[in-house]
């Protein structure tokens, strides 16, 4: 894959442009992440509603039928479930992790293998989670398959 950077020297809004010989679920994964470069998720902090920029999230945690969602300045809860966020985010930085666990790995900072095949994690934010065996395969493919792609 080849990338060029262009600048207009115009105040236009920034313009994406993708091309390539057919569409395929790689292109079309690279287009979801673009679209949703800079989203947002609503969410309450206390009885505040807040825009969470979803580059900003650490971890996505639920708790009973509760979803959290985890940055460097706060907690905030959100309507959404567990299941909806992993399907939003999969095409960003987010891998699900555990039953109630989805991490955005690019705020991992150390990860350490565990005598229980579990995968220890901390965060920027110096919290440590844990990489459940049932998922720790598929997240060592995906930091793989992300290292290839830098």
């Amino acid at each position: 894959m080849k990338v060029f950077v262009n600048t207009t020297g115009k105040d236009d809004e920034m313009r994406v442009e993708i091309l390539c010989r057919q569409i395929t679920g790689e292109v079309r994964d690279l287009e979801r992440y673009i679209r949703n470069y800079d989203g947002k998720l609503i969410a309450h902090a206390g009885e505040d509603v807040a825009r969470v920029s979803v580059r900003d999230i650490l971890y996505i945690e639920a708790v009973d039928s509760n979803v959290f969602l985890y940055t460097q300045s706060g907690v905030y809860e959100t309507e959404k479930k567990l299941y909806e966020l992993e399907t939003l985010l999969s095409a960003r930085d987010f891998i699900r992790c555990g039953k109630s666990l989805i991490v955005n790995i690019y705020h991992i900072r150390a990860l350490r293998p565990e005598i229980t095949r579990n995968i220890r994690v901390t965060m920027d934010n110096d919290e440590i989670l844990y990489i459940s065996r049932r998922y720790a395969k598929a997240f060592k493919e995906r930091i793989a398959g992300g290292a290839e792609h830098e």
